[in-house]
């Protein structure tokens, strides 16, 4: 068996033993594995330093340098093709609206070649132009979801795919008070 990831060639030899199970030689497996740990420990660094860099630091040329000239963004909101239109529709409007925009990674998976989950919170005042056709009211938002990043072979990413609570995000545009998670937490019923 062979199998190629990102560069690395790794060879298995297995075994059928006397009980008909297979066998594998398990330290080109282990260090195989560990190998792959690596790439998927620097591709999720990468992944969340550019994100950092894009949402906290308002750092547009990480959009040229590390996504594809006509990558795919798929949002709740607003869907964009190419970076351009990236910035001007999906980007700018988020800065535009919340002045002191943050985004914060949770978890980051990586499959070690081409696609990656990120869970993040995105947090700001609605103190600056009308989002998604809401008005500012000055209200402290937050919204939580997971983008869904593809790369390709040169590294770039070339399309997301972010999801979130549309309606949570539009009842706090409009004013209402965000539900806390305890508010979710199932009343006592008592039993007869």
């Amino acid at each position: 068996y062979q199998r190629r990831v990102r560069g690395l060639s790794l060879k298995i030899k297995m075994r059928l033993s006397s009980s008909g199970s297979f066998s594998v030689e398990s330290d080109k497996l282990q260090k195989f594995h560990s190998e792959l740990a690596l790439i998927q420990s620097k591709i999720s660094n990468t992944i969340v330093t550019t994100l950092n860099d894009l949402w906290n630091n308002r750092n547009f040329a990480v959009i040229d340098a590390h996504f594809y000239p006509q990558c795919t963004n798929h949002a709740p909101i607003k869907s964009t093709i190419g970076i351009n239109d990236f910035k001007q529709y999906f980007v700018l409007p988020l800065f535009d609206a919340f002045p002191d925009l943050k985004w914060i990674s949770h978890e980051v998976i990586c499959d070690g070649r081409t696609n990656i989950v990120c869970r993040f919170t995105f947090s700001g005042t609605h103190k600056g132009k009308p989002y998604a056709g809401f008005k500012p009211q000055g209200g402290k938002i937050c919204w939580e979801g997971i983008t869904i990043i593809h790369l390709d072979d040169a590294g770039l990413i070339y399309e997301t795919r972010t999801l979130f609570d549309r309606e949570g995000l539009f009842n706090q545009l409009q004013g209402e008070r965000r539900k806390k998670p305890e508010d979710d937490k199932p009343e006592k019923t008592e039993h007869k």
